[in-house]
């Protein structure tokens, strides 16, 4: 998680077991499409400057005071992450979670999760 206004990194954990040689990886990736997002304020996320061939991934979205990154599921896996902690966090709007999400391309995944949770006592 980052300061959206200031860059800095305000807190960086493993959620869940991770193997230990994937540790540097994921933590290198988080703080890369953290930063990059941070480059770009025009930007809700990450995905919109990807570039596959530098491994620079989606996965990170801007909340309104925090940007979100998570790295280590496949493809828009770590954007959905990223969002709902984003949610939780800010409570961000359902208009803002859908733009975010269309822009990311998870879209399917959130309404997925969505209907998931509902499901969830």
């Amino acid at each position: 998680m980052m300061d959206a206004k200031t860059g800095q990194i305000v807190l960086l954990t493993f959620v869940g077991p991770v193997p230990e040689e994937k540790k540097a990886k994921y933590f290198a990736f988080a703080q890369e499409k953290a930063k990059r997002l941070f480059e770009h304020p025009e930007h809700l996320t990450s995905e919109e400057s990807k570039n596959d061939d530098l491994q620079q991934y989606g996965g990170a979205i801007r909340g309104r005071r925090y940007i979100y990154s998570f790295s280590g599921l496949p493809a828009n896996g770590d954007s959905l992450v990223s969002l709902k902690i984003g949610t939780t966090v800010e409570r961000l709007g359902v208009r803002r979670q859908r733009k975010i999400a269309k822009l990311a391309g998870a879209t399917e995944l959130v309404t997925e999760f969505s209907e998931f949770e509902k499901r969830v006592p």
